[in-house]
């Protein structure tokens, strides 16, 4: 499969910007990544991510969904429970239409609770 990432993404590596504390973005993709062999192993629905980015505080990952494939260009956000057993549990936790509104509605939120907790007096 060749890696043709959505080219938002192309864009913010382009210009280095892959870290938005809590999340941080890979510059390398890997197809056969461990995590993404975990969300295969522990979603139901056998549905496929190429894992782009984690939530450096918690086990919360991000990547772009798989199908046929081809790298296309919503967004799952998941967190794994490392566990043998899955089925009672739903490992995805949120989508997104496409990066940008990942990063509107999911990224840029976690940061400015992170900010927030920062700052406090």
């Amino acid at each position: 499969m060749e890696l043709e990432i959505p080219n938002s993404y192309k864009w913010f590596l382009q210009e280095k910007l892959i870290k938005f504390i809590p999340w941080h973005f890979y510059e390398t993709l890997e197809l056969k990544s461990d995590i993404n062999e975990r969300f295969k192993i522990e979603d139901n629905s056998n549905r496929e991510v190429l894992t782009f980015g984690h939530r450096q505080d918690m086990d919360t990952y991000a990547g772009f969904e798989i199908v046929n494939s081809k790298i296309c260009e919503n967004v799952i956000v998941f967190h794994p429970s490392f566990q043998k057993n899955t089925a009672d549990w739903s490992i995805i936790e949120n989508e997104h239409i496409d990066f940008i509104q990942f990063m509107k509605n999911q990224v840029l939120q976690d940061v400015k609770e992170w900010l927030e907790d920062d700052f406090e007096d």
